[in-house]
């Protein structure tokens, strides 16, 4: 499987800035136990053919932002 490389720190990473949002969702980073979720996904397969796919710990992380903040695809 081929997974998108997400080590490289971006420009969205330089601007950002402590926020309450920010240190909450640290907090919550250190309560949740992502190895067990990610062996969980893990098994999701993605295409041979076309682009990289996202992984899919990133992309259940994004699922629980929208829900979590009541965020829309668009938003």
């Amino acid at each position: 499987m081929a997974w998108k490389n997400l080590t490289q720190t971006s420009l969205a990473d330089a601007f950002i800035h402590e926020h309450d949002a920010i240190t909450e969702l640290d907090e919550l980073n250190q309560l949740i136990d992502w190895k067990s979720i990610e062996r969980q996904l893990i098994t999701i397969n993605n295409s041979p053919i076309g682009e990289r796919a996202w992984p899919p710990l990133m992309m259940f992380k994004i699922l629980l932002l929208q829900s979590f903040y009541n965020l829309s695809d668009p938003a």
